[in-house]
This record gives structure tokens, C-alpha cells and sequence, in this order.
């Protein structure tokens, strides 16, 4: 849902990681700097593994998810 994209976008950004939620409320977007390198890719995608788990469990607390 909606929902949970933003609680992904909030999550992401307790950890230092900016993304965007788009308009359709159940897409995210990576925007990344163009000049990045191979450490801060992993970086930025552990964060983002660490945001989803905790928004998964946010959603399941709430029923949206099984």
C-alpha cells in the first residue's frame, strides 16, 4: 500500500538513506549520485535491506501483510 511505501521512505531515511516514494504510492525510487562507487552501492542497498525489514514488520503489525 501507499502506507507502507512511506514507512519505507521513513525507515530509509533513519538510516541515513534518501529515497523517493513515487506517485503511484506503491513504487520507490534509488537516486543515486551519478559519480558513486562500487562500497557505497553495497552501503546504500544494506541500509535499504535494513529499512525494509523493519517497514515488513511495521506492515505486518498493522495486517497488510501475512
Amino acid at each position: 500500500t501507499g502506507a507502507t511505501a512511506n514507512q519505507i521512505a521513513a525507515e530509509c531515511e533513519k538510516r541515513g538513506l534518501i529515497i523517493r516514494n513515487l506517485a503511484t504510492g506503491d513504487t520507490i525510487a534509488f537516486a543515486p549520485p551519478l559519480i558513486i562507487n562500487e562500497q557505497e552501492i553495497n552501503d546504500a542497498f544494506e541500509r535499504f535491506d535494513e529499512a525494509f525489514i523493519a517497514a515488513l514488520q511495521w506492515a505486518k503489525e498493522r495486517g497488510f501483510v501475512i
